[in-house]
């Protein structure tokens, strides 16, 4: 028995076996559906195994399914990167093409608990497809709570990017981003008047990994927002100018981004914002690391995945910049913008309130613009714009600033700081975001982070200061699990919830399953409510049929 899961599992092999056989034997009577694309997909687990390789996982599985898989290393070597660190090389990708999820009637769960009780893999989670970042009342918003601002540089303005960009760098510094790699983690890219094209990379950091041989172009052929990478795109580095008279930006396009000169690396790794796939997402995170980009911005988010969250973790030791979506609509924060790691950003509004559907908790640092805000919008001319509301475009926003603050100062010079700090680069510009930010009156900065990013103030910071005189709250905020429902801790405290007692390190291997559990009844609810009870709890377990996970709940 593994001694990280000494739990009885509670899999049914004959009829999970007989589900893939009959998934199998059918095939969807349209091509263009999601159901077709979700079975091309196939079903995925991925498993970590330290100090193990392919075949002996493949090993592994077919003995306890007794089914014919395919399994390969998670993060692949590229090119001529560097090699995959040894703490990405344990993660494997147990793929079952020609089957979806939803193809079982069987808890995929149970089938990872069986994988886990029998070996000694250290954890094994099923590679669900996240459909809540963006739910459907929330897609269907266009203009936010209010009439959108006819200025279409208001969200600049918010954050004081144009007067920022005034501030003349102090050498070798350099202005507008330049020289700054930004890897967009989204849907992809479309011709666009407003995604510029001189500010994409030049081809070899571009990556897709939904279509292997693609060039990152969103084929815009799908439902749940198509596009969603070329309008957030359009936020973080669009060229162009403000101006104090309608419609609020200067040419060459309508939309003026925040990193104006920043290097454009768009990373294709979500089919739509509405369907995602954490692995991939995780490829997507080791790709910028592998190839030197400066900062990774994801407007997307779900359940944890341990493969994520290492990707993360070598990204930040690295020195990239990571800025996440705290979600929507869902009243926790999301992952991968819940873990520490990350930068976690909420949105606001041209008031200088939260976003009323923006999702929140200590586990966010900063706010920045996301409702309402004017982005390209595809379409056949390719010169449509809109406003648009979402965590995405504050993100986008952040990511910005990000690019502004490493050019600004000289990303070499920064890292000086962080390692003469013994610090990651990733927190010393956490502190600098929030000991900068601009707190309107009645912030909470319990759920909202610290205020609204200042990229005026970001800047006018001296050298010999950045990093410094940081207020302890500021300092340890993600370092706190008090509280029932946020956190990285989240699924364990649910757990002990559960269990009625102490959570074992062994009980780890329950949290993904309890995270995405909290994160569907959160959004079903649509409250906010954080505080779950235990006869709720083991209510949904039943209802899911997480036969594993009842028979724990009442050891």
């Amino acid at each position: 028995m593994n001694p990280r899961f000494p739990f009885s599992s509670k899999f049914d092999r004959p009829a999970f076996q007989a589900q893939i056989r009959n998934a199998l034997s059918k095939k969807p009577v349209h091509e263009d559906t999601e159901y077709f694309y979700l079975k091309s997909h196939g079903i995925k687990y991925v498993v970590e195994a330290p100090g193990s390789n392919a075949n002996n996982v493949s090993g592994v599985v077919r003995d306890i399914w007794q089914l014919d898989v395919e399994v390969e290393p998670l993060f692949q070597q590229q090119g001529n990167a560097p090699a995959v660190p040894e703490a990405l090389q344990a993660f494997y990708l147990v793929s079952i093409p020609g089957v979806a999820f939803s193809d079982l009637a069987a808890n995929p769960y149970d089938a990872a608990y069986a994988l886990l009780g029998a070996s000694q893999l250290r954890s094994v989670e099923p590679d669900l497809p996240y459909t809540n970042f963006l739910s459907a009342s929330a897609a269907a918003l266009v203009n936010g709570s209010g009439s959108p601002s006819t200025d279409q540089a208001w969200s600049l303005r918010n954050i004081r990017a144009d007067q920022a960009w005034k501030i003349p760098a102090p050498p070798p510094g350099r202005n507008d981003g330049r020289g700054i790699s930004i890897a967009h983690l989204d849907t992809g890219w479309t011709h666009h008047h407003d995604l510029d094209r001189p500010n994409f990379d030049s081809g070899y950091r571009i990556k897709d990994f939904i279509d292997r041989k693609g060039n990152a172009q969103d084929p815009l052929n799908y439902w749940g927002n198509p596009g969603h990478g070329t309008r957030t795109g359009s936020v973080i580095m669009s060229r162009g100018d403000v101006s104090p008279i309608p419609p609020g930006t200067r040419p060459p396009g309508q939309i003026t981004g925040v990193a104006r000169f920043a290097t454009y690396v768009p990373v294709r790794c979500i089919k739509s914002v509405m369907l995602i796939f954490h692995s991939n997402v995780a490829r997507g995170v080791h790709h910028a690391t592998a190839f030197s980009c400066d900062v990774i911005s994801m407007s997307l988010g779900g359940r944890p995945m341990r493969a994520l969250h290492a990707a993360i973790q070598q990204a930040t030791s690295n020195h990239l910049l990571v800025a996440c979506a705290a979600g929507n609509k869902v009243g926790i924060t999301v992952w991968p913008a819940n873990y520490k790691e990350s930068i976690a950003v909420a949105a606001n509004n041209s008031s200088d309130n939260p976003w009323f559907s923006t999702s929140g908790g200590p586990a966010v640092d900063i706010s920045a613009p996301g409702e309402n805000v004017w982005k390209a919008e595809p379409d056949i001319k390719q010169v449509a714009y809109s406003p648009g509301s979402g965590t995405s475009y504050a993100t986008a926003t952040l990511a910005g600033v990000a690019a502004l603050w490493l050019a600004f100062y000289g990303k070499r010079r920064l890292v000086g700081i962080a390692n003469s700090r013994s610090q990651e680069l990733q927190e010393v510009f956490r502190q600098e975001i929030k000991s900068t930010a601009r707190t309107p009156k009645g912030w909470n900065t319990f759920l909202y982070g610290a205020g609204i990013v200042d990229a005026m103030r970001l800047l006018q910071t001296p050298v010999a200061t950045i990093g410094t005189s940081v207020p302890h709250a500021i300092q340890t905020r993600h370092d706190s699990d008090d509280y029932v429902g946020f956190g990285v801790m989240m699924a364990k405290r649910l757990l002990r919830t559960v269990l009625g007692h102490p959570v074992r390190d062994s009980a780890e291997a329950f949290e993904h399953e309890l995270a995405g559990i909290f994160l569907d009844e959160a959004n079903a609810r649509d409250s906010g409510e954080l505080f779950i009870t235990r006869a709720h709890v083991l209510d949904v377990l039943r209802r899911r049929g997480s036969r594993t996970l009842q028979s724990a709940a009442w050891l």
